[in-house]
C-alpha cells in the first residue's frame, strides 16, 4: 500500500524483453535475431521487490493508497536501473 506520508520511490529501468521474430528463417538469420536484444525502458513507482521480480506502477494515489497499470519485470532481464529523485519546487 502507498505510504500516505511520502510518495513511493520512482525508478527508471532498462530491461531485455522476450520477443519473437515470425516466419521461416535460415540458421544464420535465427542467430542474427538472437544477437539483437530488445531493450525496453520503463519508468514507474516502486510497488514491491523481491529476489526475482521488480514491480512498478504507472500511477499511484496517496489518498486511497492504490496503484494503476502494474508491470512486473524479472530482475534477471534488468540491464540498468536508477532512482529518480523529485526536484524541490518552491
Amino acid at each position: 500500500m502507498v505510504n500516505k506520508k511520502s510518495p513511493p520511490k520512482m525508478l527508471a529501468v532498462e530491461w531485455m524483453d522476450h520477443h519473437t521474430d515470425g516466419g521461416w528463417k535460415t540458421e544464420e538469420q535465427c542467430l542474427e535475431s538472437m544477437r539483437r536484444p530488445l531493450i525496453c525502458r520503463t519508468v514507474g513507482f516502486l510497488v514491491s521487490e523481491d529476489r526475482r521480480t521488480l514491480s512498478l506502477a504507472q500511477s499511484c494515489t496517496q489518498e486511497t493508497g492504490r496503484y494503476g497499470e502494474l508491470i512486473n519485470i524479472l530482475k534477471s532481464t534488468i540491464v540498468r536501473r536508477r532512482t529518480i529523485r523529485a526536484s524541490s519546487r518552491r
